[in-house]
């Protein structure tokens, strides 16, 4: 599928520069080169999936690790998006029947299928961590079939008491769900379930075998703390037990916030104030009012933010963001997107197609 490279859009940014094949960058000498280039990543790249109405992010890290934060395989517009297009085909003086059809044909070419992306991408490979910010089903539908086909070795749970939807879109959604509580006692091997809070850091994630700060995958968790945990278990709301983690390398960071809303921001602005700053954001809660934070978002003063949605929410923010961050990219108009820092600490990103 063709991909456009918006770099040429963040020239006037801080940091871009147009991507250097390795063997033409001067600033890494033969011996380095050789060592990436056996190891297969010489970088940090994010790749935000376009699934529609739900998250999926897959990280590639310097180390060749791979984190999947998230998962939405549906291959399924959410009814708002369907819905939405299916008026747009009538309009254009398709029938019902035919709207419905090609929206569902549109589906199927658009959205991006993580677990077929992540065979064709690291074939034979499987992730060494999936990261589950919180157990909302459109972070973890295709969770199943995700452990079956391709598998990973550390799972990220919450300490979240959340009881099961009362009722599942399909059989598929109850199979993931089940799965899930399957993972979470223990049944599912092999497999490291962790149970993370802000300020831990272990290896592979924050540090190395030996303890070294530089030598892990440079992961920070900013939230949840064990106090909101419970106070999100007693409430019955689980957005604001998000993991909200920051990948730094080569001196930038992006802050992946899941569906994080105020109780949970607020709580950062208390703990890490100005040092909230980050290059690079996902907006949380896929864009929308609820996830957005005025004061949050000045600290962090991002110059991209990237948003996970499918149709444009009543109550989307991303003329909000755009005040406070130079672009706001979204995975509905622009498909997969990809953040590539490179060791320089120059930065470039592809978007799957370009919406303007």
């Amino acid at each position: 599928m063709d991909q456009t490279n918006l770099s040429h859009r963040f020239r006037k940014l801080r940091g871009w520069r147009k991507p250097i094949p390795p063997a033409q960058d001067a600033s890494v000498d033969r011996q380095k080169k050789a060592k990436a280039n056996f190891r297969g990543i010489q970088m940090l790249r994010v790749h935000f999936l376009n699934v529609g109405h739900g998250d999926c992010t897959v990280i590639e890290h310097p180390s060749g690790r791979i984190t999947v934060i998230d998962i939405n395989n549906s291959q399924l517009f959410d009814q708002d998006t369907f819905n939405e297009i299916v008026l747009e085909n009538e309009l254009r003086g398709m029938s019902m029947e035919s709207a419905s059809l090609e929206a569902e044909a549109t589906a199927k070419r658009e959205l991006t299928d993580p677990i077929a992306f992540l065979q064709k991408k690291f074939p034979n490979k499987r992730p060494f961590r999936f990261i589950l910010t919180h157990p909302d089903m459109d972070h973890m539908r295709g969770l199943k079939n995700l452990h079956e086909h391709i598998g990973f070795t550390n799972f990220w749970d919450t300490a979240n008491t959340k009881e099961a939807p009362s009722k599942f879109k399909g059989n598929a959604d109850e199979e993931d769900w089940q799965f899930y509580q399957r993972i979470r006692n223990g049944a599912v091997s092999p497999l490291y379930v962790k149970k993370y809070l802000r300020g831990d850091s272990h290896f592979a994630f924050g540090m190395g075998e030996n303890g070294e700060a530089t030598a892990g995958d440079n992961i920070e968790i900013l939230s949840p703390t064990l106090d909101l945990v419970n106070d999100c278990n007693r409430a019955a709301k689980s957005n604001d037990l998000s993991y909200v983690i920051r990948v730094t390398h080569a001196g930038k960071s992006i802050l992946l916030p899941g569906d994080a809303e105020e109780k949970a921001w607020d709580l950062m602005l208390e703990k890490y104030g100005r040092h909230l700053k980050s290059d690079f954001l996902k907006a949380s809660h896929h864009g929308r009012d609820s996830g957005y934070h005025l004061d949050a978002l000045k600290a962090i003063s991002p110059a991209m933010t990237f948003v996970s949605v499918g149709r444009k929410p009543a109550t989307d923010a991303s003329s909000k963001y755009a005040r406070y961050s130079k672009r706001v990219l979204s995975t509905r108009h622009h498909g997969n997107l990809t953040l590539t820092i490179n060791d320089d600490g120059t930065f470039s990103c592809k978007a799957q197609r370009n919406a303007d």
